[in-house]
């Protein structure tokens, strides 16, 4: 066994076959310590032992109405310590349990055939032949089965022996940058405060290290650190650990709670997920189901949505999503069980796919389920690209990939790399950091920019494209726009879309311009120019013109962006060359006088207050002048403008 290493070993079985007297006859300790498990000589809650000083064993309850407490307390174990009654042989929560431990993906198991100073040795023979055919096509078809008495001893021994053998073979658990410990107990300690209890599931921690308490968000500071009844300065992966929390009273923290880096994962108010139904589930899965999911140390109400609303007959596996009623924290690669609400029967189990996805409809059925085929049998690159699949309208952060493939954060790091070597994706900076999209969402974000484009060129025939403010918030609300931005900027670099001035067009796009359009816009020229600084509404402009109101407004926004004509309002229009007088009168006044009133500056154009009064507040608007009070100041472009 490594030095330091620590591992957890979890009981399963039927009520009263003898766990909590067999893990005492290992231990020496009696986990039975609420009063009712006194009193009724039956296990109620989780209870904990020490083998030696690196090993717990976490005692759970057999009878069928406590199967929550049973999952909490295997589901982060390393090996089963599994046992069975030689006087009663396999009993419901027998075969219950081994299919939870199954669907938990532990792999590795003990079993226990307890209380054999009860049956004759061919009784006891007969019950162990009926365990290993039960156990055929199982993970547990080869594991050792030996026989027990607690009352004799015989066989104590070669159980625990058993039991170091098998821990010798497990390789370590891999561990992740990112702390993670679901909480399985809560209590206070007078002088400490708050204490919870758990099993490491990732990371390291040290005393002083704030962690986020999910799915509260509550932050709280590691104040002290146990394991197995030691103080500690540190804790890792698989260990048991006792953390003595500040900034958290004890009525704020529940089972099922999980403590783990802050920020490092919002919490699951929906999953994608792998299910397998048992075979010998009780009724099929239907679509809306009311479930009961359990994951890691939680219990949670939820509905299930099964693609095709197909109801799933025992033994089927299917790809999902479960829609909870409250958050819980779940990342990718956690386990689970699935319960029926009422009566509460293990229906399945399975693996969580992929948290918070975008919610399932149907005209995206084929994608969905290929994502989650991805993300469950790909390639770590394919997990990758199938979190940044067309579904996903925002770039994902490094950090946010980590959680979401469960891949180390060197080996994650390369597959970037490689992915962006490829172009297959690309990289954004966001709030300072990296942040990736793929190609298939460029691709789909792109198709948008362009069908917005060819909308635009055919309403807007005359002009040469669509400004980007305008085609970047007629994109829909749903990405992000830096985004959108970014594959718009991908758009321009692949000559999808051209630059043309300060517009936007597809390389298909020619402003078709006939006589006629070409008439107006050299009336339309002529008719501001010779207005000079006396502008005519431009409505009115129009209609003497005969021009109609839409190509009016095209053969206006033509003009003001090659420079021609300056809009004053709404209603007004000055042409480059009156707006430049104006201006350097303006200024020739300022040259002589510190100030200007409504009537110096009629006097100054020879114009009625109708017209100085709007001239005066565009001039203000661009700088030329400041208004202050009933007089106008030199304003700070006055030099500057041309």
């Amino acid at each position: 066994m490594r030095t330091g290493r620590q591992y957890v070993i979890g009981t399963a079985g039927h009520i009263d076959h003898g766990k909590t007297a067999l893990v005492k006859a290992l231990t020496g300790v009696d986990t039975d310590r609420l009063p009712e498990e006194k009193a009724r000589g039956i296990t109620i809650d989780l209870g904990f032992a020490h083998l030696n000083d690196r090993i717990t064993i976490i005692d759970v309850p057999g009878h069928e109405r406590l199967i929550k407490n049973m999952v909490a307390g295997v589901s982060t174990i390393d090996l089963v310590l599994f046992v069975v009654a030689a006087d009663d042989g396999l009993m419901p929560q027998t075969h219950e349990h081994l299919e939870i431990v199954r669907l938990l993906n532990i792999p590795r198991g003990v079993f226990a055939l307890t209380k054999i100073d009860l049956v004759s040795p061919e009784w006891c023979e007969l019950v162990k032949s009926e365990l290993q055919n039960r156990l055929k096509g199982t993970p547990f078809e080869q594991a050792p089965i030996v026989p027990t008495s607690v009352v004799t001893g015989e066989g104590i021994q070669t159980l625990r022996e058993t039991l170091l053998q098998m821990l010798r073979e497990i390789p370590p658990r891999m561990s992740r940058d990112y702390f993670r410990m679901p909480v399985d107990r809560v209590f206070t300690r007078k002088g400490f405060g708050t204490i919870v209890t758990g099993t490491v599931l990732s990371g390291q921690l040290t005393t002083g290290t704030l962690l986020e308490l999910q799915p509260s968000g509550k932050t709280v500071r590691v104040r002290g650190l146990q394991t197995h009844g030691r103080d500690v300065d540190s804790v890792e992966t698989g260990d048991r650990a006792a953390l003595n929390l500040a900034g958290v009273e004890q009525q704020e923290v529940k089972r099922g709670m999980v403590l783990i880096t802050p920020d490092y994962a919002a919490p699951a108010e929906s999953l994608t997920v792998y299910l397998q139904v048992l075979s010998d589930s009780p009724i099929p899965l239907k679509s809306h189901q009311r479930i009961r999911l359990h994951i890691h140390t939680e219990e949670v109400m939820g509905r299930l949505v099964i693609p095709g609303n197909q109801a799933l007959p025992p033994g089927r596996s299917a790809y999902i999503q479960i829609r909870l009623e409250k958050p819980i924290q779940a990342c990718y690669g956690d386990r689970f069980i699935v319960r029926q609400y009422s009566p509460q029967v293990t229906l399945g189990g399975g693996m969580v796919l992929q948290v918070n996805p975008p919610r399932f409809r149907k005209k995206w059925e084929s994608l969905f389920l290929e994502t989650a085929r991805q993300l469950h049998q790909g390639t770590p690159e394919e997990r990758i690209l199938a979190l940044l699949n067309p579904l996903t309208v925002k770039p994902l952060s490094f950090r946010q990939l980590q959680v979401g493939t469960d891949l180390p954060a060197g080996e994650l790091t390369r597959r970037l790399q490689s992915l962006l070597s490829r172009k297959d994706i690309h990289s954004l900076i966001l709030d300072g950091h990296p942040h990736y999209f793929s190609r298939f969402q460029a691709r789909v974000i792109l198709h948008d920019l362009q069908r917005i484009l060819e909308k635009y060129h055919h309403d807007h025939t005359l002009l040469p494209g669509m400004p980007r403010k305008e085609l970047l918030a007629a994109m829909p609300h749903r990405y992000h726009p830096d985004l959108i931005a970014a594959v718009l900027d991908l758009g321009i670099q692949g000559n999808h879309i051209q630059v043309v001035g300060n517009r936007l067009a597809l390389p298909a796009h020619a402003t078709r311009s006939s006589a006629d359009t070409e008439a107006w816009l050299q009336r339309l020229r002529n008719a501001i120019e010779s207005a000079e600084w006396r502008p005519q509404p431009i409505e009115s402009i129009g209609r003497e013109l005969e021009i109609p109101r839409k190509t009016l407004k095209t053969l206006l926004t033509l003009l003001i962006e090659s420079g021609e004509i300056y809009p004053v309002n709404h209603t007004y229009y000055l042409s480059r060359d009156a707006y430049q007088k104006m201006v350097q009168r303006v200024r020739d006044y300022f040259q002589k006088k510190a100030h200007m009133r409504v009537s110096d500056f009629k006097t100054l154009l020879n114009i009625t207050r109708k017209h100085a009064i709007p001239l005066l507040e565009f001039l203000d608007a661009r700088g030329i002048t400041r208004r202050e009070g009933d007089v106008r100041l030199a304003g700070d472009r006055l030099q500057a403008d041309p």
